[in-house]
């Protein structure tokens, strides 16, 4: 299975990034492995997703990789229910930014808005790197690549909100990604969890190999907030 930590800073989310980075790259632990990180903008923790093998193991690493850094107040954990990681085109524009789409779904609809996410097509200037269940603030997310904010609220207007079941969408920009994972162990998470999982056929996620975990910096002219 998968998780989002969140980690929020007692002062500064930078003394946090910093030591997640350097910490969480050399973590050895077979139950537990870190595969990256972001940060929103405008939000005030550190997102990092983990691979979770066994789940007994999750508080020892707590207690071992999270405690020692005083810098982190506390933390929430979010589940990721059937991820499903993409192709994302090699000739992927290096200016692309990634933003995260948080779907609110109507119970009665999960599957049907799930399943229309896993086919859809989305236009050439939108790249979908991973969909997922979350089921708790929000329902679905769905992490892609554009150029540009206002390319993004277009898809969303055209596509997801006219997916039937779905009551509300926030978009928010992913100001910095890194990888913790080395490119051995990140590359076989990418097969692992594939969307050719749910759609047999479908073209595995580390065929074409655009890496978005080194996505950092991204800047996006005008205010950027989450979207009600």
């Amino acid at each position: 299975m998968m998780l989002i930590v969140r980690m929020y800073p007692r002062y500064e989310t930078d003394s946090v990034w910093k030591y997640v980075e350097s910490r969480f790259s050399k973590t050895k632990n077979k139950d537990i492995v870190p595969l990256f990180m972001s940060q929103q903008d405008y939000q005030d923790y550190v997102s990092v997703v983990l691979e979770v093998g066994n789940e007994d193991e999750l508080a020892g690493f707590f207690e071992k990789e999270v405690a020692p850094c005083k810098e982190i107040a506390h933390t929430r954990t979010i589940t990721l229910l059937k991820p499903s990681f993409y192709p994302v085109p090699k000739t992927t524009p290096k200016d692309f930014c990634r933003f995260r789409v948080a779907l609110g779904v109507n119970p009665s609809c999960y599957t049907k808005a799930y399943d229309r996410l896993l086919r859809m097509d989305p236009p050439k200037h939108i790249r979908f790197t991973y969909v997922t269940y979350s089921f708790g603030e929000d329902d679905i997310l769905v992490s892609l690549l554009a150029k540009d904010l206002e390319s993004v609220r277009s898809f969303v207007a055209d596509y997801l909100e006219k997916i039937v079941g779905v009551e509300s969408v926030r978009i928010s920009l992913t100001h910095r990604t890194a990888r913790l994972a080395d490119a051995t162990t990140w590359t076989k998470a990418l097969k692992r969890y594939s969307m050719s999982r749910f759609l047999p056929g479908a073209k595995s996620a580390e065929e074409d190999g655009f890496d978005w975990t080194y996505l950092d910096h991204c800047c996006v002219h005008g205010a950027m907030f989450d979207e009600a």
